[in-house]
Parts: structure tokens; sequence; C-alpha cells
């Protein structure tokens, strides 16, 4: 099922969210008006108010509170992107030039910051205080694995352990955010919020580890560079594991490429294949398995009905996903 088709169920919620986001991306600053329309030409999916949103659902029942939490929650995702997008000095973002590389870094952290007040501009405004101390360690969290993934560029000694506290801390901590804001914001007894929580983590752990895999295929749209990671000298799974089984030999090439000639295609295109030809591509399925399976487990647990079916269908097409 494409991600159109899963949430129609949820339509008329999804569609008063994206009007409410449209307001809280709406500047009468020109320049700052054509950034947030850049921005909006290549919305992504917006999974993570749609978690909000679900997670609300099957509590009880989506409320002023819930669409709040989605605005605020996909404001902070965004200026977050740009401000990635400057460390990384990535010029692509979604299949078109990325807020830097269009007009300047400057722009882009100063439009990152902006969203980042409007995030709490929403949040107190209504006094959400409880969103605000559930969004506030998402984003300790998404700077600490900022600067855990700094330290390790180009690290060919990085563990696994690691890298799963880097999308932890990126990742997996935004997704379990939204979902414990979700289910917050129907009044949900606090054993329930925890475990949205859980799920929204191992489906942001899942979803990470999808991204870096995505990376390696030749088919997959990821709406940047292939070879990306290794391009910007990024240890993700397939290639942490490829490192631990390959052969001397092979394993001497592949942190050349990544350490000395990361700026070539024709090698980082032979890495990535040898990559996907050898054990460490079932490793990092089976890795997202585990994830996804747990999450459904979690998931389980709640009553049947609309929003959970809805949400049931999210979690396969995170894992099944080829953009």
């Amino acid at each position: 099922m494409k991600f159109k088709e899963i949430i129609q169920p949820i339509e008329p919620a999804f569609q008063k969210f994206k009007q409410e986001f449209s307001n809280a991306t709406t500047s009468d600053i020109p320049l700052l008006n054509d950034v947030f329309n850049h921005i909006r030409n290549a919305q992504g999916k917006q999974i993570r108010p749609v978690l909000i949103l679900l997670a609300a659902e099957i509590c009880g029942g989506i409320t002023p509170k819930s669409y709040r939490a989605a605005v605020s929650m996909e404001v902070l995702h965004l200026g977050t992107l740009l401000h990635d997008d400057v460390v990384d000095q990535s010029e692509m973002r979604r299949n078109q030039q990325s807020v830097n590389a269009k007009w300047d870094n400057k722009t882009a952290i100063l439009v990152g910051d902006y969203l980042f007040s409007e995030t709490l501009k929403t949040i107190t405004t209504h006094k959400d205080y409880e969103v605000l101390s559930i969004v506030n360690e998402a984003v300790r969290a998404i700077c600490e694995g900022e600067l855990i993934q700094m330290q390790n560029i180009a690290n060919a000694d990085i563990s696994e352990d690691i890298y799963y506290d880097i999308i932890s801390k990126k990742t997996a901590s935004a997704f379990a955010a939204a979902c414990a804001c979700g289910a917050f914001s129907a009044d949900a007894e606090e054993k329930n919020i925890s475990m949205f929580r859980q799920i929204g983590w191992h489906l942001g752990m899942a979803f990470q580890i999808k991204d870096d895999l995505l990376d390696l295929l030749p088919n997959a749209e990821t709406g940047k560079p292939k070879g990306n990671d290794i391009h910007e000298q990024k240890f993700t799974l397939p290639l942490i594991h490829f490192l631990k089984t390959a052969s001397e030999i092979d394993k001497k090439s592949a942190l050349d490429t990544v350490q000395n000639h990361y700026e070539s295609m024709d090698k980082i295109q032979h890495l990535s294949g040898q990559i996907l030809d050898s054990e460490s591509l079932i490793y990092t399925e089976s890795k997202i398995a585990e994830h996804i399976e747990k999450a459904d487990n979690l998931l389980n647990s709640f009553p049947n009905g609309t929003g959970k079916a809805v949400f049931q269908n999210l979690v396969n097409f995170i894992a099944n996903r080829n953009h």
C-alpha cells in the first residue's frame, strides 16, 4: 500500500493538521515565506504528525491538543533538517536543493531557529507543558546524537552499539516523542503513554536502519545521491557489519574508499554493491524486522479499531518501503 492509501481512513484529521501546519509556516517576511514555500514543495510524508494523530485516536480520540502537538513536532522536525543539512554540507533534500544550497548557511540556520521558536510558541501559548517536556527531551537527544555522529566520522573502529546510540538519539527519540505526545494529548493513562513511547522508539530505529540500507540500493528513491552516507564518511549498520565480516582484502578496500576516495562515485557504487551482495544485507534486514516485530507486539495490546488498523499498516509500510 502507498502511504496516502494507508492514511485514507484518517484523511479528514490529516487535512486539518496540514491546514494548521500551513498556518504555522506562513510569514509576512518575504525571505522567510520564500524558504517556507521551498520547504513545502518538497514536503515529506509527515510520518511524525501521523503517528501523533494515530496514537491519539487509539487512546481515546484526536483532540485540539493532538493537532497542536502534531504541528509542533513537524515544525521542529523541519528545523532539525535545516540544521542537519548545514552540518552535513548537504546540497540536496528530497530531490531539490537544500535551503543552505539555494540560499546560504546563515539563512538555513536562522530559519531553523525560527522554526524552533515557532514550536515553543505553539506549545506555550496553550500551556501544553507536558508536550514541551516530551519535545525538549527529544531535541536534547537529537543534538547529542548529532555530536556523537560527528565524533565518529571516518572512524573505522565504530561499533554497532555506538551506531545504535546515534540513531536512537537522532531518529528514534523523535518517533518516540511523537507517539508519546499523541497518547498524552488524548489523556491516556501513564502506562499507555509509556507503551506508545516504546512503539515509537522501535519504529524510529527500524525507520533509520531502513533509511541507511536504502542509501545503498540502486533503485531506492531517497531524494539524495546514492551512497551519500559513504560520501559523507558515515559508518552505518550495513557498512559496520560488512567490515566486521569481510575478508581482509575487501575490508582494506572498503576502508580505503570511505577514508580516501569518498568523492569517487565509481568506488562508492562498487563498495555499495559488495555490501548488498554480502550477508550484511540479510543481517541489516533482520535488525529492521526485530524492531518492527517489537513495535507490532506492543501495538497488539491495544483494542482493535480504525486507528489501530491504520497504525499496523503504517508499521508494515515502514518495514517494506523503498523510499
